[in-house]
């Protein structure tokens, strides 16, 4: 990590980390041998380090060289410039704070594929497809092109389970009561995962019940499915979760309703002045 003749060592680094540089190297910060780390290995880090700041290249193509990951690529310049500021002396660290941005600012935008093949990934986002068909299309890595996808503002093609069950979360909380269909199909388009993880923003059909005097839980099946009926018939949505119990050989059901219709027909029945409860009788 020498000096360039130029006197301009690091140009691809950002501002504030190219002044820290020129200070930590003027300390003699790249010299000593930071703890727990051998010779050899402190000087392959200064050198990816080096040449990613150096040099006009991505941290995808570096790691083909070294035979490293992006994501290790990115730990070992992000680790690297934390070793040298701990080297430096207390003036410079007491100039510059001990996390500094390591991004290549130049090269931000290189995706390191490809004239033709970035053409191909920018056209099919323009064209609309989802994630699954321009990965098929371009044969690139699917973690690039969804990254591709959302720095472009088009998290709608991206049909990875999480993001589906979050644009049905959105949908739900803005769609207006009357829009029973719409978000009927919102409610069913969530993913098992995200049930799981986010329990809180559902209530169990059994819950829905105890507002109407009803009592659903270890009911029959038909039961079960009355109340759905007449649920839906008050333009509440459902969702149905199946699970399969192997040692029983045996599927269960899971219903639940978005807990702003549970709450809602609550605060209705509790702003009812008379005896009266609207919804499904008893």
């Amino acid at each position: 990590m020498k000096e360039r003749e130029s006197g301009e060592p690091y140009p691809y680094a950002k501002p504030k980390t190219f002044e820290f540089l020129k200070a930590a190297i003027a300390d003699g910060a790249h010299i000593e041998l930071p703890y727990g780390l051998s010779e050899d290995e402190w000087v392959r880090r200064k050198n990816i380090t080096g040449i990613y700041l150096s040099c006009d290249i991505t941290k995808d193509e570096l790691g083909k060289i070294y035979g490293l990951s992006r994501q290790r690529v990115d730990q070992i310049v992000a680790k690297t410039i934390v070793q040298l500021w701990e080297n430096s002396g207390a003036y410079t660290r007491g100039t510059f704070p001990r996390e500094m941005e390591s991004g290549n600012p130049n090269s931000k935008h290189r995706l390191g594929i490809g004239r033709k093949k970035t053409f191909i990934l920018m056209s099919s986002i323009k064209e609309g497809l989802d994630d699954k068909a321009i990965i098929e299309r371009t044969g690139l890595n699917p973690d690039l092109v969804r990254q591709v996808i959302r720095r472009a503002g088009r998290n709608d093609l991206i049909t990875t389970a999480s993001a589906i069950s979050k644009r049905a979360i959105s949908a739900l909380r803005v769609l207006p009561f009357e829009k029973y269909e719409e978000r009927q199909e919102a409610i069913d388009q969530l993913g098992r995962g995200y049930l799981y993880r986010n329990k809180e923003l559902f209530a169990s059909l059994s819950e829905m019940a105890v507002l109407f005097g009803r009592k659903v839980q270890g009911a029959r099946l038909a039961v079960v499915d009355a109340f759905v009926l007449e649920l839906k018939g008050m333009c509440v949505p459902v969702g149905i979760m199946h699970e399969r119990l192997e040692k029983a050989n045996k599927e269960r059901r899971y219903l639940f309703v978005w807990r702003g219709d549970y709450q809602r027909i609550k605060d209705k029945l509790s702003s009812k002045d008379s005896g009266e409860t609207p919804g499904p009788s008893a």
